[in-house]
């Protein structure tokens, strides 16, 4: 149960201002900072906030992404998944193989494997 990683990524080049833009274009809350396949960091909405308050809009992502993202290996069970899901600050659990990215658990996934739709 996992979502295409594709739409939660971004590379390690842009500013926070263009993440921001992201989060809003693609109406999610967290990003994943990836350098190709390689996770670097997570990044959330409030951190977005945080830069712009600060005045900071135009440093790169990797000054405020999260280094320490909790992740999960494929096969994680779902109850497992959902108590790490309900304690991660970016709202998602990108799923790693290795040090490659292959996923993301999103509240969403989760909500449909529980109630099975």
């Amino acid at each position: 149960v996992m979502s295409d990683p594709v739409k939660f990524t971004i590379p390690t080049d842009i500013t926070m201002a263009r993440a921001a833009e992201i989060l809003s274009e693609r109406k999610i809350s967290s990003l994943l900072v990836c350098q190709e396949s390689r996770l670097l960091g997570g990044l959330s909405l409030q951190d977005c906030t945080k830069a712009k308050t600060g005045g900071r809009n135009e440093v790169p992502v990797t000054a405020y992404a999260n280094r320490r993202i909790q992740n999960i290996p494929p096969g994680t069970s779902c109850r497992e998944a959902i108590t790490l899901l309900a304690q991660a600050k970016e709202s998602i659990l990108p799923v790693v193989e290795g040090d490659k990215l292959i996923g993301v658990v999103t509240q969403a996934d989760m909500l449909l494997q529980v109630y099975d739709f």
